[in-house]
This record gives structure tokens, C-alpha cells and sequence, in this order.
């Protein structure tokens, strides 16, 4: 079965310069359906010592991704198999003494994805024009691949002339104010 997107939704960007944000909470437009997997990007400004937890309304089971720490901000990925039917509010929340600025989230749902031990590699990378996002070999054909990425020289003021998808990929949103974007393949 081919993995196959459901829906999608990027937030705007909470910037609470001077306070941080202790949580956000990313809405979904429509209720998940019962099994899916769903996959969450979140970037924050970097101030040192933040976690990141995630919960939801239907109590999923999240797991963290590959995460990534540039210069000025932290790009992080988590995954939800195997959701609960009616998933919509996905909750992060933040610890540490200082709270995150310049804190954005997107989701995405699919079905067609493993219930259970979905993970067949990950990798990050840093770099600019164009954008890489590092290479791994996916050990199964008809895999979902999930690029989620940020601009981390010029946090929340990147204001570029354009975001394209990469080669085989399906762009999911091109932020050009924040500098975010992300997109997807199956493995051929």
C-alpha cells in the first residue's frame, strides 16, 4: 500500500520575544482518521537547555524523531503511529529555564504506514542554497519520506524569494516569512 497524505497544516509563527512561549498547541483542520500516522515538525529559536515534549486530545503515543541543532534555531521531528480516531490538537510543551521565541509547528496525517516500528532511517544536515537534507538508504521500497526544514541564519525574518520542493518531492508549505517548508516522497 502506498503511503498517501490526508492532510496537513502549518501554523504561524508565536513569537514572545522577551517571554518565550511555555507551550503551543498545532490544531489539525479535521478530525484523524482511526490508524493513521501522523508527523510533527517543531522549530524554536535556540536559547539552550529546551525540551520538547508533545501530547494530543487523544493521548497517541509520540515518538521523537531526528532533531537538529544549528546555530539560531532547533528543528525537531516526532511521529504518532497507529493514531486515535479524532485526533485534532497536538500540544508542545517546554522546559527548561528559558522558553523558546520564534516557535512554529506543522503536522501531517497519512495512512498506509506501518502501525508499529515504521522508522527506516533518518538523517539531518546543515546547508545552504540548495537545501540538502543529508542522505540514508531506506531498506524497503514504498517508504514515506518526510523532509521538514528551516532557515536558521535569519530566524523568522527570512523573507526569501522562493521554497521549491526538491527533486521527487510533493512540497506541504513553503513559510517565505519564517523560512520554513516541508515535503514528502515514497521511495521508489
Amino acid at each position: 500500500a502506498t503511503p498517501t497524505l490526508v492532510q496537513h497544516v502549518a501554523g504561524a509563527m508565536e513569537n514572545n520575544a522577551g517571554y518565550g512561549a511555555p507551550s503551543i498547541i498545532a490544531q489539525l483542520p479535521n478530525p484523524t482518521l482511526a490508524g493513521n500516522a501522523l508527523v510533527l515538525c517543531v522549530q524554536m529559536d535556540q536559547p539552550g537547555g529546551v525540551g520538547v515534549t508533545v501530547a494530543d486530545d487523544k493521548a497517541n503515543a509520540w515518538q521523537a524523531g531526528p532533531s537538529r541543532v544549528g546555530t539560531n534555531q532547533t528543528l525537531s521531528l516526532f511521529y504518532a503511529l497507529n493514531a486515535v480516531g479524532g485526533t485534532r490538537a497536538v500540544t508542545m510543551t517546554f522546559s527548561g529555564a528559558i522558553k523558546p521565541n520564534r516557535v512554529q509547528a506543522s503536522i501531517s496525517e497519512f495512512f498506509n504506514i506501518a502501525a508499529s516500528s515504521a522508522a527506516d532511517g533518518s538523517a539531518g544536515a546543515s546547508s545552504t542554497s540548495p537545501v540538502s537534507t543529508g542522505s540514508f538508504t531506506p531498506t524497503t521500497s514504498g517508504d514515506l519520506i518526510y523532509h521538514c526544514g528551516v532557515d536558521d541564519a535569519s530566524p523568522g525574518s527570512y523573507n526569501g524569494s522562493t521554497i521549491v520542493a526538491g527533486s521527487g518531492f510533493t512540497l506541504l508549505h513553503a513559510d517565505r516569512q519564517v523560512g520554513t517548508a516541508a515535503q514528502y516522497q515514497v521511495q521508489a
